[in-house]
């Protein structure tokens, strides 16, 4: 029996060796001289210290999620870690930003990008979803949270019914965390005007194929009987395909986000943002070794976004914006959609982190086209 189990176990590293060998191999280089490049840039674009105006604020909330075993009629308790940041002089009326991570990721991934926010006068707030940051889960119910597409937007109304706000002005969402942040764009009333970063959808990404297979390890991950035997590989996995150290529950977390993810889904969101005139700023770069670039020229293209369309933003920090007239008044509904597609030839899949000046810019212009 014992040999037989092991036996199993052979088997299957063996079959995801077979399906991911040559794709790691092809991206491990690059991935690894992204990420060197991505930490240069961070260290320049962190700010030196917290402005004196500025609070920074780190709550626990008990939220409730629903639970995906049948057997189970109560919701999960999870005591869920936020972060918030803004002016000390802030009133009710200051633009709130709601910012959701990338997986795996956390809250603090904003940090600095939300005092620079907080300086313009908004208020930012960077929950810890789930299982990530210091939002943890007891081992045996990491399985249990809702992670499909219906159970984040569910997750997200939740979290900013506990938060009470009836009102996000910008809803800024990165890599995959901008599964969420289309749907909730798309059917969230509460959402006024949506930034999307390193932003993923319309088919899998480079390490979402074959998607079958994320699928796959999904599930070998959530049998009782492999769980310990496969859950610690992960962290090497992340390593080896350029992501920083990770511990065992924010990848878990991360593959259920990949297995579940509608990515042709996403263009239809687009479209309803689109169609309800809600303003929007999509970012990524060339320089991004996770999202290939036929990834968001897909998405754009999808609503009329065109190629001359889209903002470049180059070493040189010369802006090329074509021109582009904006009818009607800032403080009254547009005729039009308001959008903003921005291209930067630098700051890898963090942009967050790493173009956080020109970033703030944007998303300050952006926020003259959200009504009020």
């Amino acid at each position: 029996m014992q040999c037989c189990s092991k036996s199993c176990h052979y088997y299957f590293v063996c079959e995801l060796t077979k399906q991911f060998r040559s794709h790691l191999k092809f991206q491990c280089r690059n991935l690894l001289t992204s990420s060197r490049l991505e930490n240069q840039q961070i260290k320049a674009d962190k700010l030196p210290h917290q402005p004196e105006n500025i609070g920074h604020n780190k709550l626990t909330l008990p939220v409730k999620f629903k639970s995906t075993d049948p057997h189970k009629v109560e919701d999960i308790a999870v005591q869920l870690n936020v972060q918030t940041i803004s002016r000390h002089d802030a009133s009710p009326s200051d633009p709130v930003v709601l910012a959701l991570h990338g997986m795996p990721g956390d809250g603090g991934d904003f940090h600095n990008l939300s005092l620079q926010l907080a300086q313009h006068g908004m208020k930012c707030i960077a929950p810890d979803f789930p299982g990530c940051g210091e939002s943890r889960l007891p081992a045996n119910e990491v399985y249990s949270i809702d992670y499909s597409p219906t159970g984040k937007a569910d997750m997200l109304n939740r979290i900013l019914d506990e938060l009470k706000l009836e009102r996000v002005d910008v809803l800024i969402s990165h890599s995959a965390g901008s599964f969420l942040g289309f749907r909730a764009a798309a059917e969230n009333d509460r959402i006024k005007s949506a930034v999307f970063l390193n932003f993923l959808g319309g088919k899998p990404h480079r390490y979402a194929r074959p998607h079958n297979v994320i699928q796959f390890f999904s599930r070998l991950l959530k049998n009782p009987r492999l769980q310990s035997f496969y859950s610690p590989l992960l962290p090497k996995f992340y390593e080896l395909i350029g992501f920083a150290r990770y511990d065992v529950q924010p990848l878990q977390v991360a593959i259920e986000n990949v297995a579940t993810a509608e990515f042709e889904k996403i263009l239809d969101h687009v479209e309803t943002i689109k169609n309800k005139k809600k303003p929007a700023m999509f970012c990524f770069a060339t320089t991004d070794k996770l999202v290939e670039l036929d990834i968001p020229y897909n998405i754009l293209n999808h609503v009329g976004i065109k190629e001359s369309d889209i903002i470049n933003l180059c070493r040189e920090n010369n802006i090329k914006e074509p021109p582009r007239e904006i009818t009607g008044e800032i403080d009254k509904l547009l005729p039009e959609w308001y959008y903003k597609a921005v291209q930067f030839d630098r700051g890898g899949h963090l942009l967050q982190k790493t173009q956080i000046p020109e970033l703030t810019k944007h998303i300050i212009d952006l926020l003259k086209y959200v009504h009020r």
